[in-house]
């Protein structure tokens, strides 16, 4: 007696259940595989992102973004508190962040005329989103004498 287990049945119109056949049944489930792998990728960008983000666009002069990417909200404490960073807006390469809680503190390093220079940017989570807190940023440089 032949196993007819897995053999596609007419359904209530007499068609078999895939009624454009196989090749269609196997796109679809491709299809909503890659829409289950995209929306994986679409999540709030993670600190060294915004970090990266926020440095990027300081950098290119483009203050209006730079301050959205900021607790603050605009860039007053970033130039009263670190004006020699103001003219040459340096190079920089941003690390792998650790997380505790709602604070990230992502390690930068500055690339000055004068030599590298390790730092911290310290970011703090609103909601689902990373924002740089200049305040913060400002006071761990301070301590660490980047600023002279």
């Amino acid at each position: 007696m032949a196993d007819n287990r897995h053999q596609l049945r007419p359904g209530p119109t007499g068609r078999a259940a895939f009624p454009l056949g196989r090749p269609a049944a196997a796109l679809a489930l491709l299809l909503a595989a890659s829409l289950a792998a995209l929306a994986v990728g679409c999540g709030p960008p993670t600190a060294d992102a915004v970090a990266r983000d926020f440095f990027n666009a300081w950098k290119a002069g483009n203050d209006a973004k730079a301050a959205s990417l900021t607790v603050e909200g605009d860039l007053s404490a970033f130039r009263d508190g670190d004006t020699f960073l103001q003219a040459s807006r340096p190079d920089f390469s941003v690390g792998a962040p650790e997380v505790s809680g709602d604070n990230a503190y992502v390690p930068l390093t500055l690339h000055l005329e004068e030599g590298d220079r390790d730092c911290v940017a310290v970011l703090r989570r609103q909601g689902r989103t990373w924002k740089v807190s200049l305040t913060a940023t400002m006071t761990a440089w301070t301590a660490s004498r980047l600023s002279p």
